[in-house]
């Protein structure tokens, strides 16, 4: 895993000494992400310069340092990422290439020079972003992988086009602050994430997964942002199948995990407890020669805490498992931190313990293997199942005078009845939507109360309600908030995770079968094919139990140990909100009129984020 950086001036009024020495200063802002070893390369003639920061995983020699060019001279690659199925790819290439090493970037570099960009890319599978100059066509081509696991950010800044692995790593090329671009902003508002392609400085965007874009020196002559918009082209996407219409999806798995495995550094596995996780570590066992090390975190809020449940399948499994215990303090003071890391504001408070884990398992491991994509891929959130209950319970009936009716009255008055005012005033907002589409894209936010962004879906028509929330699921909230989490909890401990469940064949062959064999039906939940084949490991006892989820008691911390933080952001004047109105969401809050949390966070973390991210 690394971090990349680069620009391009086709003014070529950077000097060679000042674009390397400006390259270099943006990746040592990744050095978390690459601690081993770093590496410049520069074209002066072209104004392009470009830099990479390694966490050696595979081939640790010189052989797999970056920046890497082609054998023939013609092409340069910075890639972040890994490659897992590098072998099948060196299968189509001569058999007279006389390799440098073992390393996949070299492999994938000769792969996009022999076969060409397309042609590579139908082939690859794993987790990528990468930058290739040709300096013949003299283009610069982006690329990232499926389904958005490694982030790239492009931009025009300081007049220049740039691009890096995390958006801190333009701060060396300008002096005041960039931008905010208010329609991200709005978005953020609204998910409490920012959906790609945008970002919340303005000309900067993210390319989106499973896209590349090609860039020439006539694009960066006009200097204008919205080349990048208009030239990005999907070269995969998400849909219904039929490629893996014959497959069995324990030897797709089995595959996905084997493939994960290969590693020259110390391996190990996250292990909650839950299906998908279980199952990515029973299938590691089975085909590891050694006790497989896994690890978990316990918290002492037992709502909080899975390690128990993790213990008894590590237990079963047989594997080296280690509970690392965490104390309320040191989860409490990895939050302000949480700008510095995420660079941009975002709200998913489930980032605290995923940072806690990660620098505790990097304490012995480089690499490690998870069970993220379980949910989106296999029909796995009990929110899809709850919304498809409310909407068919209320087909026939008119659902905004119900919803009017619901509100009649406050979330604190309701309370003071015995009942759940908060769900009764979700359950009225859901009501009062006017589509599927917008109801589905309720579920993930933070805050209902502000406008809906408009995304521009394009949802099949020939797709279920249920694969419909799968679709945008996968197409939003995986890449934007679950894997954005992840990457920058575990780059941020200079870690790397692998997720054998968003495996390509295993997202095309979960498409390839009906909506019906992914749910238990008379139990209201999905994943079933996934807790059939996790049942062949362990005894479904240990396993047969409501998900819990990686949720610290935020509300709980904001009333007590957060209370003075929370209050100062609050009334600080970041220039972002209208303090007067957050104010009184924070009074609504702490009076318990309403229970706002959610959208209080994402407020929290915006103020914090402009407070120290604002360069």
């Amino acid at each position: 895993m690394c971090g990349i950086a680069g620009l391009w001036s086709i003014a070529r009024s950077i000097s060679a000494e000042k674009g390397e020495a400006l390259v270099s200063a943006m990746a040592d802002t990744l050095s978390h992400r690459g601690p081993d070893a770093s590496g410049v390369w520069g074209e002066p003639e072209s104004g392009l310069y470009v830099s990479h920061r390694r966490l050696s995983i595979l081939d640790l020699s010189e052989a797999g340092a970056q920046p890497m060019s082609s054998h023939d001279g013609r092409y340069v690659i910075v890639f972040n990422g890994e490659i897992y199925n590098f072998a099948d790819l060196k299968k189509q290439l001569p058999a007279e290439i006389n390799w440098n090493g073992r390393s996949d970037t070299e492999i994938l570099l000769e792969g996009l020079a022999r076969l060409g960009v397309e042609k590579t890319l139908s082939i690859v599978k794993g987790m990528f972003a990468f930058a290739l100059w040709d300096k013949q066509a003299r283009t610069l081509t982006f690329a990232r992988d499926h389904v958005g696991k490694k982030p790239i950010y492009i931009g025009f800044v300081g007049g220049a086009l740039a691009f890096a692995s995390e958006l801190k790593a333009l701060r060396p090329l300008v002096e005041a602050a960039l931008p905010i671009d208010q329609k991200a902003f709005a978005q953020f508002n609204y998910f409490g994430f920012i959906p790609a392609p945008h970002t919340i400085y303005d000309g900067v965007y993210k390319l989106k997964p499973a896209h590349v874009l090609t860039l020439r020196e006539s694009d960066l002559a006009a200097k204008d942002a919205g080349v990048i918009l208009r030239k990005m082209t999907p070269f995969w996407q998400v849909e219904k199948r039929a490629e893996h219409e014959g497959a069995d999806l324990k030897t797709l798995l089995k595959q996905a995990v084997a493939d994960r495995m290969i590693a020259d550094v110390p391996l190990g596995a996250f292990l909650s407890g839950g299906i998908d996780s279980s199952l990515v570590t029973a299938m590691m066992q089975e085909q590891s020669a050694r006790a497989v090390k896994t690890y978990s975190i316990g918290f002492s809020d037992h709502q909080f805490d899975e390690s128990r449940h993790a213990e008894k399948v590590a237990a079963h499994l047989g594997t080296d498992h280690t509970t690392y215990h965490v104390t309320e303090k040191e989860t409490l003071d990895i939050i302000p931190q949480l700008p510095e890391i995420y660079d941009e504001p975002f709200a998913d408070y489930s980032q605290i313990p995923t940072i806690a884990l990660c620098r505790e398992a990097r304490k012995d491991t480089i690499v490690a293997l998870s069970g993220d994509g379980g949910d989106e891929v296999f029909c796995g959130y009990k929110r899809y199942f709850m919304l498809k209950k409310l909407l068919d319970a209320t087909k026939r009936m008119p659902r905004p005078a119900i919803a009017k009716l619901i509100t009649i009255a406050g979330q604190d008055t309701y309370n003071a009845l015995g009942l759940n005012g908060k769900r009764l005033h979700s359950i009225a907002g859901f009501l009062e939507e006017k589509s599927l589409e917008s109801t589905i894209l309720r579920t993930l936010s933070v805050n209902p109360d502000m406008p809906q962004p408009a995304l521009g879906l394009n949802l099949s028509s020939d797709l279920t309600d249920l694969e419909k929330m799968m679709m945008i699921d996968t197409h939003f909230y995986l890449p934007d908030d679950i894997l954005v989490k992840v990457d920058r909890a575990s780059m941020a401990a200079s870690l790397e995770i692998r997720s054998p469940l968003l495996d390509k064949d295993v997202i095309e062959y979960s498409w390839t079968r009906p909506i019906k064999e992914k749910i238990f039906a008379d139990k209201g939940r999905g994943k079933k094919p996934l807790y059939d084949l996790l049942c062949t490991y362990v005894p479904e006892e240990l396993v047969n139990r409501p998900k819990q989820g990686f949720t610290p008691p935020v509300a709980r911390w904001l009333k007590n140990d957060l209370k003075d933080w929370a209050d100062a952001l609050v009334h600080a004047d970041t220039g972002l909100y209208d303090t007067d109105v957050i104010g009184k969401m924070w009074n609504g809050f702490i009076s318990e009129k309403v229970d706002n949390h959610s959208a209080l966070w994402s407020v929290l973390m915006a103020q914090s984020w402009a407070l120290k991210n604002k360069f």
